[in-house]
């Protein structure tokens, strides 16, 4: 495990995996190291890794960070293709992979909202954001998009929302997205 933690490290500071990546190496890369930590954290139950064995393993490690772990959570549910509370070998290899690409998405999502954010109160509202918009050459907001936006916020359009909330909101979206089209890839 120490190998494979340090394998990781040195791979992430050469540049962020992408899921449909343009690097065949780094795939090769992932694909091995998820592989040797899915061997060592495997449970008893004949090639699948449960929730809680993970999270054990992570916490153990000094990574429990809660929302982390929540993100964690998020994205094995989302890759337990069969439902079964558990990830087999072929899941925890997406598994790592998306949780690679997690952090540039948090990352780069929490760069934009922080862009939007004009006033720094660590709140936007839907005008912030068309501000931004329209400052990168993009339209603004539909009607429609505007009333989903602060619906999934759970307030109205003329409410604030909190950059964090914005922000975990947006990544939630976009692991869906990377989980979709890894399953529309590989079934």
């Amino acid at each position: 495990l120490q190998s494979t933690e340090m394998n990781k490290n040195k791979d992430s500071k050469k540049g962020g995996f992408k899921l449909c990546g343009k690097s065949e190496d780094k795939n090769e890369r992932v694909n091995e190291a998820a592989s040797q930590i899915f061997v060592a954290i495997e449970d008893d139950s004949g090639g699948h890794v449960k929730l809680r064995s993970l999270i054990a393993c992570l916490r153990l490690s000094g990574l429990d960070d809660k929302e982390g772990l929540h993100f964690v959570g998020l994205v094995f549910g989302l890759l337990d293709l069969d439902m079964s509370g558990a990830l087999d070998i072929k899941e925890f290899v997406a598994f790592c992979a998306v949780s690679i690409a997690l952090q540039d998405i948090h990352h780069r999502i929490a760069r934009f909202a922080d862009f939007v954010d004009d006033n720094d109160n660590s709140f936007v509202d839907l005008d912030e954001i068309d501000l931004a918009l329209e400052y990168l050459g993009e339209d603004h907001l539909s009607p429609s998009d505007r009333e989903a936006l602060a619906s999934l916020m759970g307030g109205n359009e003329d409410e604030e929302f909190s950059v964090l909330e914005l922000t975990n909101l947006i990544t939630v979206d976009r692991i869906t997205s990377l989980v979709k089209d890894y399953h529309m890839t590989n079934t």
